[in-house]
């Protein structure tokens, strides 16, 4: 999409746009879930805090909303929580940590349901009556739901990677010993610069579209395989 700008600068402005309130959508999701789940098991944290919200000015990094819009791949202001008040620290960390990324995989199936029936009824419009307004209209919501299901899956898949600071990270230490977790938290700021040097690379973009693209073409497909039963 970066050197899209630079080819295609219409087009690549104009999926931007189309993509933003997928981004937006998946980043207050992510980081509200997180807050929750901390909460329901003991850490008020995020609730005192403003952060169990959909309201995105509470979630989004300037940074990471540009990542997610050109690369697909990015993050949002993590969401706090003090490991202390937990019931059960290394456990309930564990749940709070998968919340995000299971958040979006969980929303990105509605989403791609919600992309299937407006291009269904886009095809149906636009064969009856041809280039409209409605018509317009429906090819626009497709896609927006399009890129809201696509931009979900990358953001829980990228998430889920075992690598620090990420979320998959906190859930492989449920299962370190306390010791070496911690000792390994300390680093957490190296494995950010590594990580984004694994995202400019492009190093990481084969594993993540195929782990993404499998998942989209699961929910297509099941969708699809239901959606004949009645078409």
């Amino acid at each position: 999409m970066l050197s899209g700008l630079f080819t295609d600068f219409t087009g690549t402005l104009i999926s931007i746009l189309l993509s933003l309130p997928g981004v937006i959508l998946a980043v207050s999701i992510h980081e509200s879930a997180h807050g929750f789940v901390a909460w329901k098991l003991g850490d008020d944290t995020a609730k005192l805090s403003g952060r169990i919200s959909l309201n995105p000015l509470r979630h989004v990094d300037p940074i990471g909303l540009l990542l997610l819009i050109l690369f697909r791949f990015g993050w949002a202001r993590p969401v706090q929580v003090n490991v202390r008040k937990l019931k059960k620290p290394k456990r309930d960390m564990c749940f709070v940590a998968l919340a995000g990324p299971v958040s979006n995989l969980l929303l990105s199936f509605p989403l791609m349901i919600a992309a299937y029936l407006a291009a269904f009824f886009y095809t149906a419009n636009y064969a009856r009556f041809g280039d409209t307004t409605f018509s317009t209209v429906l090819e626009v919501m497709t896609h927006i739901f399009e890129y809201a299901a696509i931009i979900n899956v990358g953001l829980g898949v990228f998430n889920l990677i075992p690598f620090p600071p990420l979320d998959g990270w906190k859930v492989l230490g449920a299962f370190l010993p306390v010791k070496v977790y911690f000792t390994l938290m300390r680093y957490e700021r190296i494995g950010m610069i590594l990580l984004l040097a694994l995202m400019i690379t492009g190093l990481l973009s084969g594993p993540m579209n195929l782990a993404t693209n499998a998942i989209l073409d699961l929910e297509y497909g099941a969708i699809a395989k239901v959606a004949s039963l009645f078409i």
